[in-house]
């Protein structure tokens, strides 16, 4: 224990037990928690009691150095749950003397514990889009003495020095996996990230892709995590064409509410979102139990929406607008989803080819959702 966490009277320090570094060096010296202002310098026990616990650390809001004085901010950066970055290190096992790829630096405590695992053999680079993170996480890396290269730029791109790397270690969460990660991976390695569609937009999952000898990259979801999405891949509510509930096709269904519920947060609505590509979605209830689901999609043939209304003991209304049928892909998708026996994300991966990606269900080979 160092002289810090003694004089602090602080518990067990959870990122040195659990990945053998301390984070406290990688975290400013005031930063907010459930709306409060933890300063170092005024409560320096409560600032190291939080830094030592399992929790995620908002470190930057508004893509800026400023702490709003409330919860109005968006939060642009952060220090993970050290469980959460065990669990993602151990989906990498990165080995001694092996390059690595970081796209993500934030504070550059990933980067350091990537350095700790190549050893002096091997190398890390990290890529980082917002330039004050950059300069801060190399200012970071300095103070503790820490080598890793950092490199300002979009990481979606991959590196500008081409690679190849062993290892491509993902701090965002990512709809859709650039082709310039398995361009730059070698035969046989591994890339990992947290990976989601913008149906569910703070739910992922942790994907590890291994890339195969034909360039492409498959990968068996994991355990559930939430990461900010990558700022270019990042959701924004669009705005609906004007007359859409008037022009659409209308239908009554039956299929009862109780199917059609499948909530806003949870793997159920991550798995049915699966089988939506781009859709961004929200429900909306009133007081007499009346639930709508909205669904939007911007394809190339154009913009698509959909409403579908339900409620108990009463007829399902859909309307849909546009070149595609919103509405029935996800009656389609949640009709697959309880015909399968509502399986969870684990059961379903990822394979990424130079012209694509594909979800599939229970290996490479198997059917594509909802396709039963």
């Amino acid at each position: 224990m160092t002289t810090d966490e003694q004089t602090s009277g602080a518990g067990e320090n959870v990122s040195l037990a659990l990945l053998g570094r301390d984070r406290a060096p990688f975290i400013p010296m005031a930063f907010r928690d459930d709306g409060q202002m933890i300063d170092r310098a005024a409560d320096p026990k409560r600032w190291r009691d939080i830094v030592n616990a399992d929790t995620v650390i908002v470190t930057q809001w508004d893509g800026g150095a400023d702490i709003p004085p409330d919860d109005d901010g968006v939060a642009t950066c952060s220090c993970s749950m050290p469980t959460t970055v065990r669990q993602m290190l151990d989906a990498l096992d990165v080995r001694p003397g092996q390059r690595v790829l970081e796209i993500g630096t934030g504070t550059g405590y990933t980067s350091a514990l990537l350095r700790d695992r190549v050893g002096p053999t091997g190398h890390v680079v990290s890529v980082e889009v917002d330039k004050a993170l950059a300069d801060g996480a190399r200012e970071n890396l300095a103070a503790v003495g820490v080598d890793v290269q950092v490199v300002t730029g979009d990481g979606l791109d991959g590196c500008e020095d081409g690679g190849p790397y062993d290892r491509v270690f993902v701090t965002c969460g990512i709809r859709t996996v650039p082709t310039a990660w398995l361009a730059q991976t070698v035969t046989g390695g591994r890339i990992v990230m947290p990976w989601g569609t913008r149906f569910t937009p703070w739910h992922d999952v942790l994907l590890p892709l291994v890339k195969a000898d034909d360039g492409s990259a498959s990968g068996q979801f994991g355990e559930g995590l939430s990461y900010m999405k990558a700022r270019s891949q990042r959701n924004t509510w669009p705005v609906f064409p004007e007359g859409w509930l008037t022009a659409g096709a209308r239908a009554e269904l039956d299929v009862p509410a109780s199917t059609l519920d499948i909530g806003t947060t949870g793997f159920r609505p991550l798995v049915v979102g699966f089988a939506l590509p781009d859709v961004v979605t929200t429900v909306l209830d009133d007081e007499d139990g009346e639930k709508t689901r909205y669904l939007y999609r911007a394809g190339a043939a154009g913009e698509s929406c959909a409403a579908v209304t339900y409620k108990d003991k009463a007829p399902t209304r859909t309307c849909a607008y546009g070149p595609d049928d919103l509405a029935s892909e996800f009656v389609a998708a949640v009709e697959w989803f309880r015909d399968h026996g509502r399986p969870e994300a684990e059961g379903f991966g990822l394979t990424v080819t130079p012209d694509g990606q594909r979800v599939w269900f229970g290996s490479p080979t198997g059917p594509t959702q909802p396709r039963a």
